[in-house]
């Protein structure tokens, strides 16, 4: 009986040894998903940082060839992931592009909006070099914000914080977002401080435009202008 107990006992021992060994175990894999989680995340962090920081544009290397591209779609892929890094008051950045003439243009979405904004709204922002005048329209999916005009004095982006309600935006079947950015009008002032002069470049369609009222005008030869009732 004696022997049968002692048995019994190293036996329980041998399953509470193995049973504290696996903890042990699991407590170490655990410890190493986490340090590998926070790599990844560390990595991310310095990919935005990266493509935030990084001087060149996305374009056509003939310039002239940007000012007739007019609109710029930017899908965001593996969105559910993307989007657990960015809580509210985070940002993703698009790559720097050209854009109806002018270089260094972003897009700056806050899946998760502003500290500020309604809860389920995301905010999306066009940054432009400064000295711009630009007239736009915003978008995320299939929602469009009306047109705006903005004059970009600094670094510093114009947008909404509470643009749309993003969850009926996302494309569930390809995990995607795309948001992007039309560009009606352009106009860029160049400030030249040591001789106190500024130059004004209008965008290609505003001089043709001018020209095209020139043409159309061309066949007036007199304007009379009769003032009754004085």
């Amino acid at each position: 009986h004696i022997t049968v107990v002692q048995r019994g006992r190293h036996s329980m021992q041998k399953f509470e040894d193995l049973k504290a060994e696996l903890e042990k175990q699991e407590e170490r894999h655990v410890r190493e998903v986490k340090k590998i989680q926070s790599e990844i995340e560390e990595l991310r962090r310095r990919v935005r940082e990266y493509e935030e920081t990084e001087p060149r544009s996305i374009g056509f290397n003939d310039s002239s060839t940007d000012s007739f591209v007019r609109t710029v779609e930017w899908t965001i892929k593996n969105f559910k992931s993307e989007e657990k890094l960015c809580p509210k008051g985070t940002p993703m950045w698009s790559p720097r592009f050209k854009l109806a003439g002018m270089n260094e243009v972003r897009l700056e979405f806050l899946p998760n909006g502003r500290e500020k904004s309604w809860n389920g709204f995301c905010s999306l922002f066009l940054w432009c070099p400064p000295g711009t005048k630009i007239r736009y329209q915003l978008w995320v999916g299939s929602f469009m914000k009306a047109p705006d005009e903005d004059t970009y004095d600094g670094e510093v982006g114009h947008g909404h914080s509470n643009f749309c309600p993003l969850e009926p935006e996302i494309d569930l079947k390809n995990d995607s977002v795309t948001v992007g950015c039309n560009i009606f009008e352009v106009m860029t002032t160049y400030n030249i401080s040591e001789r106190n002069l500024s130059l004004y470049a209008w965008p290609l369609q505003h001089w043709v435009k001018k020209e095209a009222e020139v043409l159309e005008n061309r066949g007036v030869k007199s304007i009379t202008w009769k003032v009754k009732k004085v």
